[in-house]
């Protein structure tokens, strides 16, 4: 029989994790570096190591003794962080070696076997690319590439369908849907209309980020495909914007879509048309701007639930859409804002989970402490968003945007093969690393750009 033994033992330096995991420095929020290094205590307790023949990888990311299929996607947005410590290539190959070329895949593996059918949001495409931007690794960005292709297609074509013609003069038209098996919004209503905002936003940024997959892989004519693609998709959902009310919505006769943040992923990329004034609307405290950021359905709608509305997911991939799209300040503010309630919720033991209230600081019913997908907050947002930080590890190149005055940075973060400290203070930059690398800083609006060589270097911009 085949058994998957857990890693139960004490976490020391020894064991190297640690080692192979940035370590932040945020001399004006200490807690906020406590739930940091909770998030990643979290996600080592989850590690597997095999001890026998098995179908897993002899390391793995598991969820109760399974692979979870959509919460590795959502693991992958922050593991990639610590990349060499955690195996999150591993286990983001293993679930997307298992799609079918048809698109389909097993929601959970065990090492009996596998069940269930996976849905969830098609961000395949962009935890490929996050975690090929820390590692640089071609091999394992060739492994995901294929299988978050297969998955594309798959929602893509569910969500398009065909129009047809009302009458001799009329042609047959794309429409597109979310079918109520794959959409993720609460409650049962579905939209019937012909142009879903919903499908066209969760297509489009599926299909941007394919082509920033393609991009990666070297291959131009693959992405420059793609790209035409989400520029046609980014016209469609334009299509679909109301001025008045800033934000994207399907229409049918007697009524209009619900307003969740789905069409608003579009953004993820950089394509989507006013994306700007959409995103402002998620601070609209009639709608998202609640205690807790951002609920997936807004206020108003009448599946809202105040006691669980809010998902670390869901609040990523907007903070996600913002950075993509210029938008720093209101991307480190809602970030800010998270982190504070998640702080305030996590007491003594730095307790994180999978889902809060959106109006209230405590979780939602029946969360359990030590969920995996808070570190899409606690990790990837603190790092982009709160500080700042991006990397380019193909390019060897580092993008900082400094918005802090308190004394921050990163020690030992490690992107291809490199291992770089860096550190903002007073207005100086001290930096340390193994190889060269460039960093882009951008200080009080002023980009500048240094090349650094091997070892320790004190850089003041302009001075």
């Amino acid at each position: 029989m085949l058994v998957a033994v857990v890693v139960a033992v004490a976490l020391t330096p020894q064991l190297g994790w640690k080692a192979g995991t940035p370590s932040p420095i945020l001399e004006g929020n200490p807690r906020w570096v406590e739930l940091y290094w909770k998030a990643w205590e979290n996600l080592y307790a989850a590690t597997i190591d095999e001890k026998e023949p098995s179908p897993w990888p002899s390391r793995a990311i598991t969820d109760g003794e399974v692979i979870d299929y959509e919460k590795t996607l959502a693991i992958s947005l922050y593991a990639n962080w610590g990349w060499r410590a955690h195996p999150i290539r591993e286990t983001l190959a293993y679930v997307l070696e298992n799609v079918h070329e048809s698109g389909s895949v097993p929601a959970r593996f065990g090492t009996q076997g596998s069940s269930g059918e996976a849905g969830g949001l098609p961000i395949e495409a962009l935890a490929t690319h996050r975690v090929f931007a820390l590692s640089g690794d071609r091999e394992s960005l060739v492994r995901h590439a294929a299988g978050a292709a297969a998955r594309h297609l798959y929602f893509a074509n569910r969500a398009t369908y065909t129009i047809p013609p009302k009458d001799e003069k009329d042609k047959a038209r794309i429409g597109y849907r979310v079918p109520a098996a794959l959409s993720v919004l609460p409650g049962t209503a579905e939209f019937t209309g012909e142009q879903s905002a919903e499908a066209l936003g969760l297509v489009l940024q599926s299909t941007a980020m394919l082509a920033q997959v393609y991009r990666d892989l070297g291959d131009g004519r693959s992405a420059g495909t793609a790209d035409r693609m989400a520029g046609n998709l980014a016209k469609q959902l334009g299509e679909l914007y109301s001025k008045e009310d800033r934000r994207f919505r399907g229409t049918y006769e007697g009524g209009s879509e619900r307003d969740s943040m789905l069409p608003l992923f579009g953004a993820i990329g950089g394509n989507a048309p006013h994306a700007e004034t959409a995103l402002l609307g998620l601070f609209d405290p009639g709608r998202y701007y609640r205690r807790t950021l951002f609920p997936l359905v807004a206020r108003t709608d009448p599946a809202y639930v105040g006691v669980s509305g809010s998902r670390p997911l869901y609040t990523y991939l907007a903070i996600r859409a913002m950075l993509d799209n210029g938008m720093r300040r209101e991307a480190a503010r809602a970030a800010e804002h998270v982190l504070t309630v998640y702080e305030a919720v996590a007491g003594k033991d730095n307790n994180l989970y999978g889902a809060y209230g959106s109006e209230a600081r405590e979780p939602a019913p029946g969360a359990m402490p030590g969920h995996l997908e808070a570190g899409t907050i606690v990790i990837a947002a603190l790092i982009e968003a709160v500080m700042g930080i991006d990397v380019d590890a193909r390019a060897g190149k580092v993008t900082w945007f400094v918005r802090r005055t308190d004394k921050h940075g990163l020690e030992n973060l490690r992107f291809a093969d490199n291992k770089v400290s860096m550190v903002f203070e007073a207005g100086s930059f001290t930096v340390d690393c193994e190889k060269p690398f460039t960093l882009e800083a951008s200080v009080d609006g002023t980009k500048h750009l240094k090349r650094f060589g091997i070892g320790k270097t004190v850089w003041t911009p302009g001075g």
